[in-house]
């Protein structure tokens, strides 16, 4: 059975706590309570927050992403604190 979109980004324990170390947690946490789909609740960040949440939402979500190729297909597990770090020091260049 395929994971969705909801789960992998916003349901998974890794990723929630990953919010926290790119400085989204209350953000993205405020917003979930207002939408039940991945493309939803991404329009509600890029609509109603600044450009650089915008931006390091996108960014998390493709390290969430890369980190769970990684989980998949190379059996290597990433911490929450390596993928927001990471996806915040990318955010930063």
């Amino acid at each position: 059975m395929a994971e969705a979109d909801w789960h992998v980004f916003v349901e998974c324990d890794v990723t929630r706590e990953s919010w926290y170390w790119t400085g989204l947690s209350t953000i993205l946490l405020q917003r979930l309570g207002r939408f039940n789909n991945m493309a939803a609740f991404m329009f509600g960040v890029c609509r109603y927050e600044s450009c650089d949440t915008t931006e390091r939402a996108a960014v998390l979500q493709w390290h969430v992403c890369a980190a769970r190729i990684e989980l998949v297909w190379n059996v290597v597990r990433q911490t929450p604190t390596v993928i927001g770090r990471n996806a915040l020091s990318s955010w930063q260049q």
